[in-house]
């Protein structure tokens, strides 16, 4: 898989209610039901790694709320196909003026034991316009296309998102398999 790392600015953090896909097998799950299992109000740093194919993200995000479909969880990806990786994000602390810095480290895996690794992607860095309990979207996302030269087998894609004003981290992976 050939992976390309693509920065997404938003003028305003996307809100999520989200579910996650593969392109052989496909899982559906509920935005609202996501949105209510993952995001109800914790105390402290919540993270997630979401993993859709192609471009289903950004064209579910910008449908109305209410015509909304479900996120298809990416689990096998053929020679050819892309996926997305996303991170969501809920409660980062932040200081007086309302100012939150997440930031957050990808790594790779590829059979044979290939490591790569992208350190430092932007999650959010300013002010929050919103309350800090809110879903964002992490300004950076990962674009995965798989190409003839990647090996086949189980991928496995390790993230951790750092809330760096409270010094702590969350780690999230995914497996997926490339098929031929």
């Amino acid at each position: 898989m050939r992976f390309w790392l693509i920065i997404l600015l938003l003028t305003v953090p996307a809100v999520c209610s989200l579910a996650s896909t593969g392109s052989l097998e496909r899982h559906q799950v509920s935005p609202q039901d996501l949105h209510q299992e993952a995001f109800e109000p914790l105390p402290g740093f919540n993270a997630a790694l979401i993993v859709t194919p192609g471009d289903e993200f950004d064209k579910i995000l910008n449908m109305p709320p209410d015509n909304r479909t479900d996120f298809t969880r990416v689990d096998t990806l053929r020679i050819g196909e892309q996926a997305e990786l996303h991170v969501i994000f809920t409660n980062p602390l932040v200081d007086e003026n309302n100012f939150a810095d997440v930031t957050f480290d990808v790594q790779i895996i590829k059979p044979g034991n290939i490591i790569k690794k992208y350190p430092g992607l932007e999650g959010i860095t300013g002010k929050l316009q919103r309350s800090s309990s809110n879903a964002y979207l992490a300004k950076a996302f990962m674009r995965l296309k798989a190409d003839n030269s990647e090996p086949v087998g189980e991928w496995k894609i390790l993230v951790t998102i750092h809330d760096n004003k409270r010094s702590t981290s969350i780690s999230d992976s995914v497996m997926i398999t490339l098929v031929r």
